[in-house]
């Protein structure tokens, strides 16, 4: 049967699954940061119900934590997040406090301040995340030596209550990439890299952020310890409610777990690999599907 199939996200985020579905016979569009999509709520909502209303898709993939779509005037099953499980990625200060809880090490907090009002003291890497809903949905990486005061206060506003954490100086970084539905889980993969989070580098960062990144195996031990860990968490995630892949990101240093987030969406730069089907029925059937097919970070 041919389905419609309307995808929120990030750009280069379904790319390569929306060529599979394509080729598969189906009628895929897709909205982006390029599009508006992620404009303010109430703009990005206006667009996203206005081609929803216009095109008439089967399913709308909401990628997208923050947005919430209001009730249809069309028959379309909206896939995505309940309000407390897309909070596990907006409230990233109850999240910690939650990762604490079930097991995981936390990154030591620094201070707590606006967003704008890092202290300048710092010489060494830090990581600033505001507490709550914020306009940027995103933490950012302060690298040692940089001049906080221009390269990040004087660029946001007042207001937005944040936090800031000591570098942990993993040994790896390690994410896990699942899929919930209906109060269920399943681990599509466990990943670890070297990543240090320059990604996350608000001002005077570099479009190639992956060069030199490698892929790491951890020990028997870690292992036990870290898929221990991502299934305490996913137990908990799932009670929350949604349809929706996600991933959560830790950093692993010797026999040490440090929680860093949830992102309750689909992350960019990975490539997909198998059947539109499959992937459709892990969030539409069980979870358990995403194991037929396969997602590779795009390093």
């Amino acid at each position: 049967m041919q389905l419609r199939i309307l995808f929120l996200s990030l750009s280069n985020t379904y790319e390569t699954l929306i060529e599979q579905l394509h080729s598969e016979g189906h009628i895929v569009e897709q909205l982006t940061e390029h599009d508006g999509i992620y404009a303010r709520p109430e703009k990005a909502t206006a667009i996203a119900v206005d081609k929803i209303n216009r095109f008439y898709p089967t399913y709308v993939i909401n990628n997208t934590p923050f947005l919430s779509l209001p009730a249809l005037s069309t028959n379309s099953i909206v896939i995505g997040n309940t309000e407390a499980s897309a909070n596990l990625e907006l409230k990233r200060w109850e999240t910690r406090q939650k990762a604490q809880e079930l097991g995981f090490l936390l990154p030591e907090v620094l201070e707590e301040c606006d967003l704008n009002a890092v202290s300048t003291d710092y010489t060494e890497t830090v990581f600033v995340k505001p507490k709550g809903i914020d306009p940027w949905h995103c933490a950012w990486k302060i690298p040692a030596g940089t001049n906080i005061e221009e390269n990040h206060n004087r660029h946001l506003p007042s207001g937005i209550p944040a936090y800031v954490e000591a570098d942990t100086e993993h040994d790896m970084q390690v994410d896990c990439l699942f899929t919930i539905h209906n109060g269920s889980y399943a681990i599509n993969s466990i990943t670890a890299y070297t990543s240090k989070g320059d990604e996350k580098i608000f001002i005077g960062g570099t479009t190639n952020w992956k060069t030199g990144i490698e892929y790491r195996e951890t020990s028997p031990e870690q292992n036990t310890l870290v898929t221990t860990l991502f299934n305490n968490w996913l137990e908990y995630a799932a009670t929350l409610g949604g349809s929706y892949q996600g991933w959560a990101a830790t950093g692993l240093k010797e026999q040490n777990l440090y929680w860093y987030e949830q992102n309750s969406r689909h992350g960019h730069h990975t490539r997909f690999i198998g059947s539109g089907q499959d992937w459709l029925n892990s969030l539409t059937v069980d979870p358990a599907e995403c194991l037929k097919i396969q997602w590779d970070w795009d390093l």
